[in-house]
């Protein structure tokens, strides 16, 4: 099992990540994330609702 998201794009060669998820409505929403921000996201999340 990997430890995070950043330690697992090293290590596998990931380049990018989909991080999605489904809105009130039922309407899957995603964004593209560079591997070297991931780190980022995991933190802080990917700021869909914006803020």
């Amino acid at each position: 099992m990997v430890a995070d998201l950043s330690f697992a794009a090293e290590e596998l060669g990931i380049k990018y990540f989909l991080i999605s998820f489904t809105d009130v409505f039922g309407v899957v929403r995603s964004k593209l994330v560079p591997a070297h921000a991931i780190a980022d996201m995991e933190g802080s999340g990917a700021s869909f609702a914006g803020f």
